[in-house]
């Protein structure tokens, strides 16, 4: 999955955003990950993200994903709305599969599922699981992309590639295989997917002045 550039989304995206409403403090901008909007004395932070080119624990990532982005903006994120599509409607075993392990994740870091969509597709080759998450400000000072500067230092917490290299392994390992790995090595890739989650850092370096 890739994204447009900046001209296409200016030109064919942003322009279609409907009312202008004096609650949203920050709307659809490019390079901004989550939305800000007034409700009532608190300010709600969503963001919504697809997993399209992972199989195997794509329930996980896809909560983990969207959650890490509430995160990285300074709030815990606290509820999710999850869009589960499976390709027939034979594919009951596999939608359980992913709602389980999309439950399993939002446990783990204290996250609700409180709605969503699920359904089938004849166009689908694979499941397609999209995620918004959100939380309340509730105080805490929000972190935005916007925020980097020139000669900032970039804080790497885990890895890079970590969930790149875990969906390579798990979806795709006869290739990995073929190119030389081991099973060794594709064990270990696999276990990266733990760590995906960044929730603890991103809250304790918002609380300690990250500016981005």
């Amino acid at each position: 999955m890739s994204k447009f550039p900046l001209d296409v989304l200016e030109k064919r995206v942003f322009p279609f955003t409907g009312t202008k409403d004096p609650d949203v403090l920050l709307g659809a901008v490019f390079g901004e990950d989550a939305a800000l909007t007034k409700v009532g004395g608190d300010i709600l932070v969503s963001h919504v993200d697809p997993i399209v080119g992972a199989i195997g624990d794509i329930g996980s990532l896809a909560v983990h994903v969207a959650c890490n982005d509430i995160a990285t903006a300074g709030v815990p994120p606290r509820w999710v709305l999850l869009l589960v599509l499976v390709p027939r409607p034979e594919d009951v075993d596999l939608l359980e599969r992913i709602m389980s392990d999309a439950g399993r994740a939002a446990e783990a870091i204290g996250v609700s599922i409180i709605g969503g969509h699920t359904g089938y597709s004849s166009g689908l080759s694979r499941p397609l699981v999209a995620v918004t998450a959100m939380g309340t400000a509730s105080g805490r000072r929000l972190v935005r992309t916007k925020g980097a500067r020139p000669g900032d230092r970039i804080l790497v917490t885990k890895g890079v590639g970590i969930e790149g290299t875990g969906i390579l392994a798990q979806d795709f390992p006869d290739v990995a295989l073929k190119l030389g790995l081991g099973e060794g090595d594709l064990a270990e890739a696999r276990a990266l997917m733990t760590g995906v989650s960044v929730i603890p850092e991103a809250l304790a370096l918002a609380e300690r002045g990250a500016t981005a």
